[in-house]
């Protein structure tokens, strides 16, 4: 388990959009093309903003995400914690992504008791 955010590279070039950034400057790192067309992506918070404050921890890497992309992990992370399979499809590079929160939600799961969920209110 990592102690705090990965040492590989981190956010790409920041937005000063708050809506996001544009897909030509920072591709979707989990989708090779979209149907139809995103116009705007997420910097998407690797482990949840909401963990990493709770336990007083640095924000974790951000990567550019589509919107659709940026609420599948999500619901993926939800899904995990549940304990039950993804509701949809989840690529490698989506599991990847899936996988390196739940590492560190494992390793803080016990402090983050009341914070499971949030950021993850996708019904």
């Amino acid at each position: 388990m990592r102690a705090g955010p990965p040492d590989r590279p981190t956010d790409v070039a920041v937005s000063a959009d708050p809506l996001g950034i544009s897909p030509l400057v920072a591709p979707c790192v989990i989708h090779a093309t979209h149907q139809p067309r995103a116009w705007i992506n997420d910097e998407h918070h690797v482990v949840l903003e909401s963990w990493t404050k709770a336990l007083g921890l640095p924000q974790w890497r951000k990567l550019p995400i589509c919107p659709t992309g940026h609420v599948n992990i999500h619901a993926a992370i939800r899904d995990r914690i549940a304990g039950r399979p993804y509701e949809f499809y989840v690529n490698p590079a989506m599991k990847e992504l899936v996988d390196e929160a739940m590492e560190f939600w494992e390793a803080n799961k016990t402090a983050l008791t009341s914070h499971a969920i949030s950021g993850l209110e996708i019904v």
